[in-house]
Order: structure tokens, then C-alpha cells, then sequence
């Protein structure tokens, strides 16, 4: 897949992938596009894309943990909730929510991404057409073979939080202070929520 780097801080925010799909622009243009968001345990994807999304109808589910037929089946039950169409396997699945939802977000892939019959079912059924197909986030590790899921895809990484960033969401932090934060919890978002930054510093 092409794969276009970004980091939090720099070029390319999800705003400008949405914008770019929007238009076609450079690989939009092509039928097998997704977005790959993907970063550390612990920075933050599934919040950050969730929250982005969040007055929008959205398709998310989470393979964390399932295995092949667990996973064709609990997401299957999902499809038949959300789109009230009955479906009994990944092909049927992969077409119902295509059809009915515009932004589809698949989360925890490390564990699903290996199996064929998932990999076959999401290419051929996923993303069909160019002018109706969903925008697809697929939510990863860095160390995830994504590979085979699609032909192109705009890569969007998350990193852990650095001093700057922890000083934005704690203003009343002194830069030491920030400093100090940032270095106990490793800027790691899970972690940094755990806290209450006036009672470790």
C-alpha cells in the first residue's frame, strides 16, 4: 500500500485525508483506498477517531481479542443490529455496511488481519465502487500487516504526547512541571488519565 506518514503535529491532519478523499485527489482516485490510523498501545487512536466522528453515523467495531469464526460472527450480530439486514458471513457483512454507512471504522486488526477468508471478503466487498464506497479507517499498530486489505492507503500515525502537548492540555502547568508530567507517564494518553497531575507533582 502507499502509505503517506504523518505525524500528530505535522502535515496532513485527518481533516486534510477527509478533504482529499472528498475531492479524489491523488490515490482517492482509486476504487481500494482506506485510511490506516495507527500508533503505540496506549496513544490514543480509538479515542482520537471516535471523538472526531462523534455526531457523525459512524460503523466502529473492535476485533481485540476474537478469533476468525468469533469475529465473523459477533460482527455479523453487529451488522444485523446497526443496518437491521440479516447477514451470515464476512462477504455479506462487508456489503451491508458499505451500503449503509459512509464512515466505517474497524479497530484492534492485529488479531483478523492474518485470516484469508476475513482479508478476501473485506477486499472484493469493502470498497466496490468509487463514487459510494465508505471512508474506511482501519485502526492498527505499527507492527500490523495490514497488507492485502487494500491497494492504497494515507497513513496517519499518533504518537505519545511530548512536553509541548502535555503544556496545551494542562495550561496551568509550569514548564518544569509539564516537563516532569510528561516524563512520569511517558506522555502516554491511558496513562496521563490516570492522573491528576497536582497530586504526582
Amino acid at each position: 500500500m502507499d502509505k503517506i506518514i504523518n505525524r500528530k503535529t505535522h502535515a496532513m491532519p485527518l481533516w486534510e485525508v477527509l478533504e482529499e478523499r472528498f475531492r479524489k485527489k491523488d490515490i482517492w482516485g482509486k476504487t481500494k483506498t482506506v485510511c490506516v490510523l495507527n500508533g503505540l498501545v496506549g496513544c490514543g487512536k480509538t479515542t482520537y477517531i471516535l471523538h472526531y466522528f462523534k455526531d457523525k453515523k459512524v460503523f466502529y467495531f473492535s476485533f481485540a481479542g476474537l478469533d476468525e469464526d468469533l469475529a465473523e460472527r459477533l460482527l455479523c450480530e453487529r451488522v444485523a443490529v446497526e443496518s437491521g439486514v440479516e447477514v451470515s458471513c464476512w462477504v455479506d457483512a462487508f456489503r451491508a455496511v458499505a451500503a449503509e454507512f459512509k464512515t466505517v471504522l474497524l479497530d484492534d486488526l492485529s488479531s483478523i488481519s492474518a485470516y484469508k477468508r476475513f482479508k478476501q471478503a473485506f477486499y472484493d466487498n469493502m470498497i466496490t465502487n468509487i463514487n459510494t464506497r465508505p471512508f474506511v479507517v482501519l485502526i492498527a499498530q505499527q507492527t500490523d500487516d495490514l497488507s492485502g486489505l487494500a491497494d492504497y492507503a494515507r497513513l496517519i500515525t499518533l504518537d505519545y504526547f511530548d512536553v509541548a502537548e502535555v503544556m496545551k492540555l494542562y495550561p496551568d502547568l509550569s514548564k518544569y512541571d509539564a516537563l516532569k508530567m510528561t516524563a512520569i507517564t511517558g506522555g502516554i494518553p491511558n496513562v496521563m488519565h490516570e492522573y491528576n497531575p497536582k497530586n504526582i507533582l
